[in-house]
Parts: C-alpha cells; sequence; structure tokens
C-alpha cells in the first residue's frame, strides 16, 4: 500500500497518543480530574499486583482466543459476527458434558470429550452460514448476528432445564470439582492461556505458510481470481468456518472448564464482538491481535479502579475505548400462565396486541433509519449505540428543563426532546460516516466501535443524572409523548388496539410511508438507490456519492436516535434506567431491515410481527388455556432471529432483484478506480 511495516506502527502510536489527548480532555472536563491520575489508577488495575495481572491473562486470553478463530474468516472477507453464538454453543456443550457425564468417565476421557464436543457444536454453528453463503450467497454478517440470539436463546432454555428449582445456575459439579481444569501455577485457568498462546503460533504459521491459509487470501482478494487458479471456492468458505467456529467452541470450552466452571448467557461476555475489532485492527496477525487485545483488556479493568477511586461509573471506560477505537479506525485506512376463561383469552389478545405495537415502533424507527443508511450502500451496525444516544441525549434534555423551568410545558418538552435526540443520534452517524466514507474503516468495526462508544457515553452521563438513584424520571415528557388521541382512544377494543398510543406511533406509520414514496418516486430517492446499487455508476452519471452517503447515514442515524428516544420518553414510561435493554432492540432492528426486504412499508407490519413475536411467550399461555415452562419462553423469545434467517435464507435462493440488499452493502467506493 506504499508503507512501509515501521511507518504503520508509527501512524497507530501517534493515533493512540492523539486518542489519549482526547480522552485526557474528557477526563478533565466533564469529571475534573487530573488525567494522568486517572490513568495511572488505570494502570494499576493490572500491575498493582500479580493477582490483578493474572486476572488480566485470564481476560486476555479469552478475547485473543476469540479473535484468533475470526482471523481465517475475516481474511476470506467472510464477515462471521457470529464469535458469541458460536462461543456459547460451544461451551453449552461443555457444560452438559460436564454435568451428565462427570461421574461416569475418567477425568482425560472427560476432559477429550468436552473438548471435541465444544469444537465440533462450534463448528457446527459456524457451517451453517458457511453452507448458505457458499450456495446462495447469503448475507453471512446479518445471518451470523441472527444466530447469536439463537444460541444465547437456547443456552437460556437449557440452563432453565438444568437448574431445576434453583434460583441460578450456580457452579457445576461443586462438590466433585468434575470437568475443571487443575490448579497450576496457583490458577484453574494457566491452562487455558497455555492453550491460547499455543494457538497463536499454529494460527499464525497456517495462515501464513500453509496452501490453505494461502487458499484463504486469494479467496479473500478476489473470489474470481482464485476460481481462476483452480481454488474452490465452496469448499474454503465452509472450511474455513468450520476452523473459525470450532476455535470459538473451543473458547467456550475454556471458559466452562478454566474461567467460570459454569455457563449462562453472559458467559461470553461480549468477546464475540469486541474480537472483531481486535482481528479487524491487527489485520489478522495473531502476533498484532495480543497487543491490541491487552490494549482493549487493559482499558476494561482499568474501568473498575476508576469507579473505585473517584466514584465514577465503569461506563467512563465504554466512551474512553471508543474514543481510541475511533483513532485507530481512521489511521488504519487509507484516506483513499394458568387457563383462562374465553372472556380472559380476549382481554389477553387485546393486551398482547398493545404490547407489540408500542415495542414494534421501536424498532420500527431503528429499522427505518438503517433502510435509509443501507440504500446508500452502508452497512451501519451501531444502530445500537445511535439509539442509546438518542434515548439518553432526548431524555437528558427533558429532565434539565423539567428541573430548571418554572411551568416546564409539554409541547416545549418534546420540541427540546426530539431536537436533541436527532442531533445527538446524527453526531453519531457522522463520525461513522467520516470514518467509513472519508477515511474508508472497515464498516463492520465501526459499527461495533460506535456501539460500544454510544453505549457509554449513554450510561456514563446517565450516571450523573441518577445521582445515585435506581433510575430517574422526566414525568411532563412522558405525559406529552404518551398521550391517546382524545375521544377515539375510548371507543372500546378499536380505540385501545387503534387509538390509546402516543404521537410517535403514528409518525413512524407516516414515515416509513414518506420513505417509500421517497425511495421509489423521486429523483433522488433514486439515486440514493443507485449509489448504494453502484456507486461508480452513479458517480458517473454526476450523482455526488460522499454526499448522498453522508446524508443518508446521518439522517438515518437521527431517524434511529428517535427509536431510542420513544423507548425512554413513552414506552419506558419516561424512566431512565441503565440497563440493556436499548442493545437488544437495536439489534432487533437490523434483523427487521432484513425481515421487511429493504422496503420501508413493509417495516410497518413487520415491526408489530416482531412485537408480537417477542411478547408471545407472556401471552400464549393464556390464550391457549396452558401452563408453559420457564425454559420453554427462553425458545419462544429467539422467534424474530429464527424467522430472520429464515428470510434471508429465502430472499437468497430467490435471488428476486427487488429482494435483495443493495449490492455495494458494506463496501468501501474508490473513486480512483472507476
Amino acid at each position: 500500500e506504499g508503507t512501509t511495516m515501521p511507518q504503520k506502527i508509527a501512524v497507530r502510536a501517534i493515533a493512540i497518543l492523539l486518542a489519549l489527548v482526547v480522552d485526557a480532555l474528557f477526563i478533565f472536563f466533564v469529571t475534573g480530574l487530573n488525567p494522568l491520575s486517572v490513568y495511572g489508577v488505570m494502570w494499576s488495575g493490572t500491575f498493582a499486583n500479580m493477582t490483578r495481572f493474572s486476572w488480566m491473562l485470564r481476560d486476555l486470553s479469552t478475547l485473543l482466543c476469540v479473535g484468533i478463530a475470526l482471523a481465517p474468516a475475516f481474511k476470506m472477507r467472510f464477515w462471521n459476527c457470529g464469535g458469541e453464538g458460536q462461543i456459547l454453543i460451544g461451551g453449552l456443550t461443555a457444560a452438559l458434558i460436564m454435568v451428565y457425564q462427570g461421574n461416569n468417565l475418567p477425568l482425560p476421557l472427560l476432559f477429550a470429550a468436552m473438548a471435541l464436543g465444544s469444537i465440533a457444536a462450534g463448528a457446527l454453528w459456524g457451517f451453517i452460514p458457511a453452507w448458505f453463503k457458499s450456495r446462495w450467497n447469503t448475507n453471512e454478517t446479518l445471518f451470523t448476528l441472527m444466530m447469536n440470539y439463537v444460541a444465547t436463546s437456547i443456552v437460556a432454555c437449557m440452563t432453565n432445564i438444568m437448574r431445576g428449582q434453583a434460583s441460578s445456575l450456580g457452579t457445576l459439579n461443586k462438590a466433585t470439582k468434575a470437568g475443571w481444569f487443575p490448579v497450576i501455577m496457583g490458577q484453574r485457568y494457566t491452562i487455558n492461556i497455555i492453550v491460547v498462546i499455543v494457538l497463536t503460533f499454529v494460527m499464525y504459521a497456517y495462515l501464513r505458510f500453509s496452501k490453505q491459509g494461502y487458499e484463504i487470501s486469494v479467496v479473500g482478494e478476489s473470489e474470481n481470481t482464485a476460481r481462476y487458479a483452480g481454488i474452490n471456492v465452496r469448499r474454503v468458505t465452509v472450511r474455513t468456518m468450520l476452523i473459525s467456529g470450532a476455535i470459538c467452541g473451543l473458547c467456550g470450552f475454556l471458559i466452562v472448564a478454566g474461567k467460570d466452571q459454569t455457563i449462562s448467557t453472559a458467559s461470553a461476555n461480549g468477546r464475540g464482538f469486541t474480537a472483531i475489532i481486535v482481528a479487524w485492527l491487527a489485520k489478522f496477525n495473531t502476533f498484532y491481535m495480543a497487543l491490541i487485545s491487552f490494549l482493549l483488556v487493559f482499558l476494561e479493568r482499568g474501568a473498575s479502579e476508576i469507579a473505585s477511586a473517584y466514584s465514577l461509573n465503569e461506563y467512563a471506560a465504554d466512551i474512553i475505548t471508543g474514543i481510541i477505537l475511533f483513532f485507530i479506525l481512521g489511521s488504519a485506512s487509507s484516506p483513499a400462565a394458568h387457563t383462562r376463561r374465553a372472556s380472559d383469552m380476549h382481554s389477553s389478545l387485546i393486551a398482547w396486541i398493545m404490547r407489540a405495537i408500542p415495542f414494534g415502533t421501536i424498532i420500527m424507527y431503528g429499522a427505518l433509519g438503517e433502510t435509509v443508511t443501507e440504500k446508500s450502500g452502508n452497512l451501519n451496525l451501531g444502530v445500537p449505540g445511535i439509539m442509546y444516544l438518542g434515548g439518553f441525549a432526548g431524555f437528558a434534555s427533558a429532565w434539565a428543563y423539567e428541573n430548571s423551568a418554572a411551568n416546564p410545558n409539554g409541547f416545549v418538552s418534546i420540541l427540546i426532546a426530539l431536537s436533541c435526540a436527532i442531533l445527538a443520534s446524527m453526531a453519531g452517524g457522522l463520525i461513522y460516516a467520516f470514518l467509513t466514507i472519508s477515511l474508508r474503516a472497515n464498516q463492520n468495526v465501526t459499527g461495533l466501535a460506535l456501539t460500544t462508544f454510544g453505549m457509554g457515553v449513554a450510561n456514563f452521563f446517565g450516571v450523573f443524572i441518577l445521582n445515585g438513584a435506581s433510575y430517574s424520571a422526566a414525568p411532563i415528557a412522558n405525559k406529552a409523548f404518551s398521550a391517546k388521541i382524545p375521544v377515539l382512544s375510548g371507543l372500546g377494543d378499536i380505540g385501545q388496539v387503534v387509538f390509546s398510543y402516543g404521537f410517535l406511533v403514528y409518525a413512524a406509520i407516516l414515515l416509513a410511508v414518506v420513505l417509500h414514496w421517497f425511495l421509489t418516486r423521486t429523483r433522488a430517492g433514486l439515486n440514493l438507490r443507485a449509489v448504494g446499487e453502484n456507486p461508480a455508476t452513479a458517480d458517473a452519471a454526476g450523482i455526488n456519492v460522499t454526499l448522498y452517503k453522508y446524508l443518508s447515514t446521518c439522517i438515518g442515524a437521527g431517524i434511529c436516535g428517535i427509536g431510542g428516544l420513544y423507548y425512554v420518553l413513552d414506552y419506558n414510561q419516561g424512566i431512565w434506567a441503565t440497563t440493556g435493554q436499548i442493545e437488544a432492540l437495536g439489534w432487533l432492528a437490523v434483523a427487521l431491515v432484513i425481515f421487511t426486504t429493504w422496503k420501508p412499508l413493509n417495516a410497518i407490519w413487520g415491526a408489530y410481527l416482531f412485537g408480537m413475536l417477542y411478547w408471545l411467550y407472556q401471552f400464549l399461555p393464556s390464550l391457549l388455556g396452558i401452563t408453559m415452562a420457564s425454559h420453554i419462553t427462553d425458545l419462544v423469545q429467539m422467534l424474530p432471529y429464527v424467522v430472520t434467517i429464515i428470510v434471508l435464507i429465502v430472499v437468497s435462493m430467490r435471488k428476486k432483484k427487488e429482494n435483495q440488499p443493495p449490492a455495494h452493502l458494506g463496501l468501501a467506493y474508490f473513486r480512483e478506480e472507476r
């Protein structure tokens, strides 16, 4: 690329130093603390004593293991965003063998069975999207994302079965310690560290020196070139994802046997997403991955030290980490219940619909905003972070207005909250646009970094508003946003189901209609679609590709932010609390874009269908007059993701042009290549 390795290292080092300067400004002006003192405390979080250092090595080995697993897939340009699910499935398999065969097998055979079972389960979870990709070119980014949530629901279901009447699964085989790694050098996770060190060398050699590694590189550079050279692209795709999933499954085994001695939906702890950033920034070099993993784990561990030393909240680390990641990403890119009577069933049906419509409205805004963005060819996986920014900015501005005005007015509160939510979300979209359009940073990695940053900003500043309380409220804004339509809302069942919501519910429907008209009937909308399908052709036709991409990304982000605002000030009754609910809704919005095949009008009924599927577990027992076990509800909750995967597969198989994603989705545009 015209730059030597020392030059690349120097650029990265300068980027990190600049990021630390920006972080220092954030620390000083927001918290009033001495940045050097804060950095010193963060340093002590890892290096204060050997115990903390060993904890850092434990967390580093887990993150690095997942990064190693994703490296071959990413080098092949197969965007495996399903590491989280592959880890969970592998860990669950190990846990099941550990529990049900722990007393039947000798320890060496038990470890072998756990390891092989985890590897096989992870490989299977990687094989499924790879097979559909190789056969019908199904979008692997979206497919693997949905597989994460299917895996999460399966783990929730199985752990509910395993724990029986207990309130939590707890430590597995606590009495016998069957399936636990032995203590070596004072720690059970020493074997984890050793295994990951070996994997680091093996994967480096595999990718750099083996024939299969060469095939992966050629396929990643150009599938057509690979075919011309006689390489079986389908076989390479499936084989590489088997390897990627197998190592993620092995990581699940290491977590269960060496780190946690249990399994839960939180066992992966977001490592599957963080490792995407690690693998991409390291350019698939496993030794560089170790350095980047260390940096991220160092920041994470320093967060707890900041919280205890300065009485700050741990979300400060998300902001600090997000800023550093943004700078590195920029430098890495060249500027080129019970049985009911019939009447109760009727009431349950009404309640189900009334729960589904507001829920669907949240993800409808996210899906509509992401549809606008994706129509330009930008795949923004930062939707959850943007919705966080919009939700918090809207709430914070309304809260500040209500607590400062002598006689706060509901209409004024609406204007302030909407304006601040849209501006904050568009600012997040602008960050993404600058990095991915101007600096041509990888869209997947940048989006995930934006999710981390947005969540960190919202939760960090949200703690100041909470001021020690479990939640904070903006009651006047809530009343204004959730006001029902007078008279009509009182017309019996019809009034309840159709007219008893806040104005943003009806605004979402109107927005979907307007966007459909814009994309299909206006010159600007057709230009936008042309940019997403073939930016080089659009550029040659005189369309300003960069301008359209920037505008669609920022406007789309603003629409997503309204979804976050609606969640806080209407759906959640004007209450802000530091929970992860908005993140889950953001991913559902991404899923809805696929489900609706990038058509705004489909988002209307699709969003409400998702809402009904999501809340099905709560109302199905009363509707059918049955009692549903708790572990079955976990499976029911994964239905939106399963349906999305099915739609993605069917769309890929049918290959109807009008149902396909934009042809240039997720790809950077290089103007000089016209």
